[in-house]
């Protein structure tokens, strides 16, 4: 989607950072996925 532009001074090290943050924060969303599908699973074997 992004249009690659030719390097520019320190984009490339402002490139890495942001792919280091959007993995970082994607990590975290499936670990708050993984709890809140245990809460789920929790919640209904506790109203069974």
């Amino acid at each position: 989607m992004s249009t690659k532009r030719p390097a520019a001074g320190g984009e490339s090290s402002h490139e890495r950072d942001s792919f280091l943050m959007m993995a970082m924060t994607w990590r975290g969303a499936c670990r708050l996925r993984k709890q809140e599908k245990v809460l789920y699973i929790l919640r209904i074997s506790n109203r069974i």
